[in-house]
């Protein structure tokens, strides 16, 4: 019998519709295209062969301890006692039971479904070309909702092919129901790269015994509904006519374009940060607001309401979706220096750490789908946020697969859900730091996304000049 065909396993999966936070379910996303993409670009040649084996070896047949007392459904006995499969979900798919989503197992399944090879040794291709060709495909209804395409000989566009080192790259999709940035970045570095993921750990914002307590336990409900309220109104009266809005239900088959901004140091953007005394998520943030303000003179006078996802602790090593959210208002329309800015976006991030969003998520009203269910609903459908912002802390040190050294590491997120029209992915790996623009097609035509994009090498530019001159 199939692991979550028993009534006991579809009530414990039945209960989440939106956000989960490690658990073995997920929520029920229109799209088939819905993806998180990642692209590995490695040093030297990599032959098929031998990336499926490592593949298998690591990835495929990878265990860990079973926190049940009980015989897994997915289990290796050793020893030690019993091992599940870490990553089972790659040998199903998703069927619908009673309008929710669970895995089945795929007696069909093999690796040639999921994984291809691709030689382009006679014509060069970006990065941006292979991430918009993925976001816009749609994953086979009856196999597990995951692609890997390995491309050898790999030069971009700005590369001589006589001088250009050989790469290969590893472009992976990943259904966004199945798991978020972060568990693919633990697949690769921590079972492909075999060693830790090592990354800095989110900032908490300080509270207090007694506020955390209060927020948590006895005003979050009704400072959630403040929230929303006020964002509702909002959206209703001052962001409905944003040329970036679209509508919350349809425009699904729309192509998304996606260009990524000029790689940038990270260690310059910490440094912006330090001298200002804020965090590096506020410097992002604030080029963001500072890219969209110069994009266009007529976005100055528009409301843009922004989803800023965030990362929650102590991530499961499954493949699973661990974080939360919250909506904050872009200052675009407000005439600002670049120290002003940045202190404003500084004070926009401390709001949205401190939001009540996971107390809301984690809390009973959302499992019981009562009194706040329409509310709830509401928000998994994003009816707000127009532009949606995802920050994912990569590898730090670095890492290899099969001896190849992972010389860059870029992913993006095609989640233009409900009336969002653009959004942006952010990722570090070692020192670089790039951000994926993504946008509608009906919302952004491809020079103002490869507008949008390099503005952002532009920003950080004249937040380093800015901060020289302070200096003197």
């Amino acid at each position: 019998m199939d692991r979550d065909s028993t009534p006991t396993q579809i009530w414990k999966g039945a209960h989440c519709q939106g956000l989960n936070h490690g658990g073995r379910r997920f929520h029920k996303i229109p799209s088939k295209r819905d993806c998180v993409v990642n692209t590995l670009v490695l040093e030297g040649d990599l032959s098929f062969q031998d990336f499926q084996s490592i593949f298998v070896q690591h990835v495929i047949n990878a265990c860990i301890p079973s926190s049940s007392s009980s015989k897994p459904a997915y289990f290796r006995e050793q020893s030690t006692g019993y091992y599940q499969t870490r990553y089972p979900e790659l040998q199903q798919y998703q069927t619908d039971f009673m309008g929710y989503k669970f895995w089945k197992d795929d007696a069909e399944f093999s690796l040639s479904n999921h994984m291809r090879e691709v030689d382009h040794s006679t014509n060069p291709i970006s990065l941006d070309l292979i991430h918009q060709e993925m976001l816009n495909k749609q994953f086979s209804v009856k196999r597990s909702p995951w692609e890997i395409v390995l491309i050898r000989n790999y030069y971009n566009d700005s590369e001589d092919t006589s001088k250009s080192q050989l790469k290969t790259v590893v472009a992976a999709r990943f259904h966004h129901s199945m798991a978020d940035a972060k568990s693919i970045l633990k697949l690769f570095v921590e079972c492909l790269g075999q060693q830790s993921l090592t990354i800095a750990k989110p900032h908490e914002v300080d509270k207090n015994m007694c506020e955390r307590i209060c927020s948590s336990k006895l005003i979050f409900p009704l400072r959630y509904l403040y929230q929303n309220i006020r964002f509702l109104l909002i959206m209703c009266f001052r962001s409905g006519s944003h040329p970036w809005r679209t509508p919350v239900m349809g425009g699904d088959n729309n192509k998304l374009l996606i260009r990524f901004s000029p790689n940038m140091s990270l260690k310059e953007i910490k440094d912006v940060a330090k001298t200002n005394d804020i965090s590096t998520s506020a410097v992002l943030i604030s080029m963001i607001t500072g890219a969209i303000y110069n994009l266009d003179s007529e976005l100055r006078t528009k409301t843009v309401l922004a989803g800023y996802i965030l990362p929650l602790e102590n991530h499961p090593p499954t493949l699973c979706n661990h974080f939360t959210g919250s909506i904050t208002q872009l200052p675009t329309n407000k005439h600002l220096s670049t120290k002003g800015r940045l202190q404003l976006c500084h004070n926009l991030f401390r709001d949205i750490k401190s939001s009540s969003m996971k107390e809301f998520l984690e809390a009973g009203a959302l499992q019981i789908g009562t009194l706040f269910n329409p509310l709830r609903k509401l928000v998994a459908r994003n009816a707000y946020a127009i532009v949606g912002i995802t920050n994912v802390a990569g590898e730090s040190k670095g890492f290899s697969i099969g001896q190849r050294k992972c010389l860059e590491f870029t992913f993006s997120v095609g989640t233009q859900r409900g009336c969002s029209g653009v959004s942006f992915s952010c990722s570090s790996y070692q020192d670089n730091f790039r951000v994926a623009v993504i946008a509608n097609e009906n919302v952004l035509d491809e020079g103002s996304v490869k507008k949008l994009a390099n503005a952002f090498g532009e920003e950080l530019e004249v937040m380093k000049k800015e901060g020289k001159n302070n200096k003197i």
